[in-house]
């Protein structure tokens, strides 16, 4: 959400999500002949199996260029540019984390807003990100440089995802029981915040 600037890293930001994007589908190729698994291993280990998506709000300086990797590395149904919108709360109660991955910072109102929305916060180390977001566990710090805020992701969305192993597999159930498919659910929703 914001400006697409250099001092806002959003470049590794992307190429973090290729990874992970790129590992998840090499998993999933892997697996496809294992369709019989334990519901457990939904939510743990096999976080990578699920479908990860960034949605980019605002542009800048950078947004040619980030659009450019995205479309390169076949990025475009993940990876999803939105522009500006005067209106981005909607992209905030869509998304299960607000992700900044700036250089360098004030004080950045993104923490207040995704506080206020009761969306976790994944950060590098900004400004008062220590006091704000790890010591109220408002959500999580990270690395700068791309190998280690990739790795450092992945073990979040799967830390977050056993935290949550008992409600999601009642939600999972009941997906599974009432036949419900996350990629429509997704593109339905996608359609109605469109402008």
């Amino acid at each position: 959400m914001g400006r697409h600037s250099k001092e806002k890293n959003l470049i590794t930001l992307v190429k973090v999500f290729n990874n992970i994007i790129k590992k998840s589908e090499k998993r999933e190729k892997e697996n496809e002949n294992e369709k019989q698994k334990q519901k457990e291993d939904e939510y743990g280990d096999n976080i990578l199996e699920k479908k990860i998506y960034l949605l980019m709000v605002g542009d800048g300086k950078e947004t040619k260029e980030l659009i450019k990797y995205v479309e390169e590395n076949k990025l475009t149904d993940r990876i999803i540019f939105l522009g500006n919108k005067k209106n981005p709360y909607p992209y905030f109660k869509m998304a299960d984390y607000v992700i900044l991955t700036s250089l360098n910072e004030g004080y950045p109102v993104v923490f207040q807003e995704a506080m206020i929305l009761d969306k976790k916060i994944i950060t590098t180390d900004v400004s008062d990100a220590v006091i704000d977001i790890k010591e109220q566990q408002r959500g999580y710090i990270i690395s700068f440089d791309e190998k280690n805020m990739k790795n450092e992701i992945i073990e979040i969305l799967k830390k977050e995802e056993q935290q949550e192993n008992g409600i999601k597999s009642k939600k999972y159930n009941y997906i599974e029981e009432n036949n419900i498919n996350n990629d429509k659910i997704y593109k339905d929703i996608l359609e109605l915040v469109k402008e």
